[in-house]
């Protein structure tokens, strides 16, 4: 059964003045399942609409983002949810905060800098549990130990901690409640490799002792292939390609995918590394047809056409590909 069903969502951001209003297409008819207790990854190039896609699962969507179409459907245990369908604020923050978990890009801006860890702690806590400060502190310390870090950060304020701790106390404050689905936006930025490597296993802990769904988005490949159970290519606002994360790696089908995974250095290769030709289109007026069609050197004239439709080629992988099928979306 799959933990997140995502029906035909269009994300656009709109822009311009009074006289002329413009859309920026940053994701555009996206129909994903992601199944329960699964870590799955969604990777691509920057400004390609990953952090759109997490925006738009977790609810955040302000001004100029707005939803065009489509649903986002959480069968969580108590039955399921249409997350773009809420229309209380307080029950969305109620969602968001005991059964979805988000942690942002950048999310070492999210302590406060003039408060102690633990006042966030207590915060979050008691925004969703009946519970004192003194038993929100007992959770906190538990929870922090529980994940190998010392309850004494709790006394301290961020500008104290080291950003790779920071990270890690984001991490731990949004997984406090034992969420069913936890969405992380690039985790790892602006870290160096210990302390990314450090962030990881942090996750893979929370993973395997709460049993969540994890959604993990990166354009570093190297985490990807190092903790996810299946992966998703996003190119312009269009997902390209879903499959485990080996037959990615080994057997993926999509041009764009292998220009990604063709791009990436090798031991012991030292010959030069190829990447996909030209720039990514505007998605204020994107192409007709593949996205990736001014860019592919298999492109034909179908391509320029039609837009391919997401299908299975092999078991449990789908690309959307005019060379491994002929079906389309509606011109």
């Amino acid at each position: 059964m799959n933990a997140i069903e995502i029906r035909n969502l269009k994300s656009y951001y709109v822009v311009g003045t009074v006289k002329e209003v413009k859309e920026v297409q940053a994701v555009d008819d996206v129909t994903l399942g992601i199944r329960k207790d699964e870590i799955f990854g969604i990777a691509g190039e920057s400004g390609c609409g990953k952090t759109t896609l997490i925006k738009t699962l977790t609810g955040l969507i302000t001004a100029p983002l707005t939803v065009r179409g489509g649903d986002v459907t959480y069968n969580f245990q108590s039955g399921p949810v249409n997350m773009l369908s809420i229309d209380s604020d307080r029950y969305r923050r109620k969602v968001r905060g005991a059964k979805i978990s988000y942690v942002p890009q950048g999310s070492m801006s999210v302590l406060n800098p003039v408060r102690r860890i633990e006042r966030s702690f207590d915060d979050f806590i008691m925004a969703h549990r009946d519970l004192s400060r003194s038993e929100c502190h007992e959770m906190a310390a538990t929870h922090l130990s529980h994940l190998g870090l010392s309850p004494s950060i709790l006394r301290a304020y961020p500008h104290q901690l080291s950003g790779g701790m920071q990270q890690r106390v984001t991490i731990a404050l949004a997984t406090i409640l034992e969420p069913e689905v936890v969405l992380a936006d690039e985790p790892s930025t602006a870290l160096d490799v210990v302390m990314q490597r450090s962030v990881i296993q942090l996750l893979k802990r929370i993973k395997r002792d709460q049993q969540n769904t994890f959604i993990m988005i990166t354009h570093d490949l190297a985490i990807h292939a190092n903790f996810c159970d299946r992966v998703a290519i996003m190119y312009a606002g269009h997902i390209v390609e879903v499959a485990p994360v080996r037959s990615i790696f080994k057997a993926n089908k999509h041009p764009y995918t292998q220009f990604l995974i063709g791009s990436l250095p090798r031991i012991g290769d030292k010959g030069e590394r190829t990447s996909a030709p030209g720039a990514p289109p505007s998605l204020l007026n994107p192409p007709k047809g593949c996205r990736f069609h001014p860019r592919c050197p298999k492109a034909m004239d179908v391509c320029r056409a039609k837009r391919p439709r997401l299908v299975t080629v092999d078991d449990d992988h789908q690309v959307a590909c005019f060379l491994h099928s002929e079906e389309s979306y509606d011109e």
